[in-house]
């Protein structure tokens, strides 16, 4: 006939009534929990609180559970919450914003007044769930003094003794006023540049022609 070693054992209510010698097992048999003692505990200590909280708790994804890993080493997708991935919506009033089925993050764009809110929490039926996205003021107040529907011209910008003309227009035959300069070209210059009256008298001064009124003397022979 075999032998059977048995754990001291008894109920929850009765575990405190003995101290178990250091090493000794204890039993509960309606708890279903294991204590050791350790020569001065009463009822010895329990293994469980020493190993920490999760040792009680079974595996699972519920309340109080603990939640394993799937066979890739990450967590399951069915205990994750839903994720707001901030879905834009296009609405044309602020009835049908309200009206969107939306989640926290989303965007609406209200094309009624060119302004797009953004839903902090639900429901989204509630107006002041909708946060408006403030965007910096660009307009331009004025031009020059001027406010409206602005038309510039040339004398806004300091320009009103300029004309508006091409390059062709300003150098095809130019007429020049006041007293234009141009610099004095050799004596032997026989080209298209302009002559001045410096170099016109020098050249008839060269061909011995009275300048400005003198004699014109044609030599003896």
């Amino acid at each position: 006939m075999s032998n059977k070693i048995q754990f001291r054992r008894g109920p929850a209510a009765n575990r405190t009534n003995v101290t178990p010698s250091n090493g000794e097992p204890i039993w509960l048999t309606d708890s279903k929990k294991l204590f050791i003692g350790d020569g001065t505990t009463p009822g010895g200590v329990d293994i469980f609180t020493t190993l920490g909280s999760a040792i009680h708790r079974d595996a699972g994804s519920g309340a109080n559970h603990v939640l394993l890993l799937d066979s890739t080493g990450k967590i399951p997708e069915n205990v994750l919450p839903s994720l707001a991935i901030g879905e834009p919506f296009e609405v044309a009033s602020q009835s049908a914003m309200l009206a969107i089925n939306a989640q926290p993050g989303d965007l609406a764009i209200r094309t009624d007044e060119n302004k797009s809110y953004i839903l902090k929490s639900t429901p989204a039926n509630v107006l002041a769930n909708w946060v408006l996205l403030r965007t910096p003021t660009d307009n331009v107040l004025s031009v020059n003094g001027k406010t409206g529907a602005v038309t510039v011209n040339k004398a806004d910008v300091g320009l009103s003794q300029v004309d508006n003309l091409s390059k062709s227009q300003l150098f095809t035959s130019p007429m020049f006023t006041g007293t234009p300069k141009s610099p004095t070209r050799a004596r032997s210059d026989n080209s298209t540049n302009i002559a001045t009256t410096a170099w016109v008298r020098d050249w008839v001064s060269s061909l011995g022609l009275a300048v400005e009124g003198g004699d014109i003397d044609g030599g003896v022979f």
